[in-house]
């Protein structure tokens, strides 16, 4: 999207607060190796590394995605401030705190300018006035009038199968988007169970993770529906009106010491199951995980 990331000014400061927080969290005790210290670590990397990812994407609405992914990093890492204030209120914050701020405000600001040429981009729709029979013109022409109704009586007809076809076509892209936002909540705060398995070539059947509350997780496709297993106990998250017809992830970046942020590509087909005429909405998202390889 631009000439080059590290020519952005937010992607410099915020290696700036990387090399901060790693400085400020070696100071911690050495039972925080694998507590705070990590996950602020893994915060205030995520927000260089979601801005580089997606400055070097083709499509804007994708760099869009990583630019708030890198504000909700941020957001994230203010909070552990918080926190490690309260624990360890003797420690150096004089610099972090000011550039976390500085962060954020020029991470806001690139956000509304993309958005806003995202937004100008989109096609402007057209209303147009729909033209009419006076009354005049109906019983004057009452027989030409009959067969114009007759006409317009079958295309009505069939308009309204289209349009309700339209609707539960509707109706399923959004089940599915509504399962996929909760899959992507929970693998974003877990620990992915590899291999990498590439796209398009050779995608996994299933997903398991570990999530710090819930355990271990598992989600599958069984026949058309979509299964999340929690500790051995199988619960179907899709809706009985729709149909799942693919469901494959795309994994990379687990490997240890590989030095990449774990990254999820779900691939998901649904169909309404009232549309006699079986169409399938084809759906995929990413997700960047906020745990790095090496844990």
């Amino acid at each position: 999207m631009l000439e080059s990331y590290k020519n952005l000014v937010v992607w410099q400061k915020s290696i700036e607060l990387v090399h901060e927080i790693y400085l400020l969290t070696g100071g911690f005790p050495k039972e925080e190796i694998y507590g705070l210290a990590i996950q602020m670590r893994r915060a205030a990397v995520s927000i260089p590394s979601n801005i580089a990812e997606g400055s070097r994407r083709k499509d804007l609405p994708e760099y869009l995605q990583f630019l708030r992914i890198s504000d909700a990093s941020s957001a994230e890492l203010e909070t552990q401030l918080v926190i490690s204030k309260r624990l360890y209120p003797t420690l150096n914050y004089s610099r972090i705190g000011g550039l976390l701020e500085e962060v954020q405000k020029m991470l806001n600001v690139l956000l509304r300018k993309l958005e806003e040429k995202s937004d100008s981009l989109k096609p402007k729709t057209q209303h147009l006035k729909p033209n009419g029979f006076s009354l005049v013109e109906i019983m004057t022409a009452f027989l030409i009038f009959s067969i114009i109704l007759t006409v317009f009586s079958s295309v009505f007809l069939s308009s309204s199968k289209l349009q309700k076809r339209a609707f539960n076509i509707q109706q399923a892209e959004e089940n599915a988007n509504y399962i996929l936002e909760s899959m992507a909540k929970e693998i974003r705060v877990s620990k992915i169970s590899g291999p990498d398995s590439n796209c398009p070539s050779s995608p996994a059947s299933a997903l398991s993770i570990t999530h710090p509350v819930n355990g271990n997780i598992v989600y599958s496709l069984s026949g058309t529906s979509v299964q999340r297993t929690v500790n051995g106990t199988v619960t179907a998250i899709s809706s009985n009106t729709v149909e799942f017809t693919r469901l494959q992830f795309c994994i990379s970046g687990t490997p240890i010491g590989d030095d990449k942020q774990p990254r999820v590509t779900i691939l998901a087909s649904v169909r309404s199951k009232k549309t006699q005429q079986q169409a399938s909405v084809d759906i995929q998202t990413t997700i960047s995980q906020r745990f790095l390889s090496d844990q």
